[in-house]
């Protein structure tokens, strides 16, 4: 089986077993995951002088992803500055400052995207970027769905950003086709807790 053949069957499998959980498995789940998430997120209040330096890049589920949205209002609450992706061409996307779930509206692909006319962050500036995927490794790599989007976006943000990939424990695999351009993850959640990637390597 070619590294091809090999990532279209991961993603069959891992996206038709997403979207296999019932709504009892998904809840308790996603519940715990958050609450990992929301950990994490706050953890980087600490050291900062003020929550408005900090930046958070969040997601919007589909395809059967793990939903974050709920914590999107303790974040705010805490001052931190929220951002979601917006795709600006084929293959590239930008973060876009978010104040509301509600300026979240059906760009390409269907995903859930802010204005193209809100305030783009700059790459330097993420503190921290929750990343969604197919499968994930221990060690931190991810299997995504081809596009080469969050790839090219984590090569754009400062090396002391933290990255964290979230997915259900059954996403988490041995191991996984990696190729030259894939970047590896600090920190994978899952509803068993957080995988520390850098321990792992």
């Amino acid at each position: 089986m070619s590294v091809d053949d090999e990532k279209a069957y991961l993603r069959r499998r891992l996206k038709q077993a997403r979207i296999s959980l019932t709504e009892t498995e998904r809840h308790v789940s996603e519940l715990r995951i958050c609450q990992s998430v929301e950990c994490m997120g706050l953890s980087s209040l600490s050291g900062s002088d003020s929550p408005a330096d900090i930046v958070i890049c969040m997601y919007a589920a589909t395809q059967g992803e793990v939903d974050i949205s709920r914590v999107f209002p303790l974040f705010r609450a805490n001052g931190l500055r929220i951002a979601f992706p917006l795709v600006t061409r084929e293959g590239h996307m930008d973060m876009v400052e978010v104040h509301s779930l509600d300026d979240l509206s059906p760009g390409r692909y269907g995903i859930l995207e802010p204005s193209r006319d809100a305030p783009r962050i700059w790459p330097q500036d993420v503190t921290m970027i929750f990343v969604p995927g197919v499968a994930f490794t221990a060690s931190g790599f991810r299997l995504g769905y081809g596009g080469g989007y969050y790839d090219r976006y984590l090569k754009r943000v400062r090396p002391t950003a933290t990255t964290v990939g979230v997915g259900f424990r059954f996403q988490v695999q041995g191991e996984l086709p990696v190729g030259a351009y894939d970047v590896p993850l600090r920190y994978v959640i899952t509803e068993q807790g957080v995988l520390d990637c850098k321990t792992e390597i």
